[in-house]
């Protein structure tokens, strides 16, 4: 009884860490079908900050090809609030300073 109990747990785990595996192998080697194959090192979106302002809404700054984005996210979708100035930076590191 409690070999019969013991071999079907071991053979869950090892049907399940297979399984863990393939998941892993797919999503580290770009393999989902559709997604675009991006390689290390050539990232062209940068979340660089994000803060939740309550449950549903966040505020994201994003860099995407040299420029900086101030994005407001909802339920309804992604609203672009500002666009990079020479002292957008500038605002972002005063504000964390406070």
């Amino acid at each position: 009884m409690i070999t019969e109990t013991l071999t079907a747990f071991s053979a869950l785990f090892f049907i399940l860490a297979i399984m863990g595996g393939m998941a892993w192998a797919i999503r580290h080697f770009g393999l989902i079908p559709g997604s675009p194959k991006i390689k290390s090192g050539s990232k062209q979106i940068e979340i660089l900050e994000s803060r939740m302002i309550d449950g549903r809404n966040r505020l994201v700054v994003v860099r995407w090809q040299g420029q900086e984005y101030l994005l407001a996210t909802n339920p309804n979708g992604i609203t672009p609030i500002s666009k990079s100035t020479p002292d957008f930076g500038e605002m972002l590191d005063h504000e964390t300073a406070d």
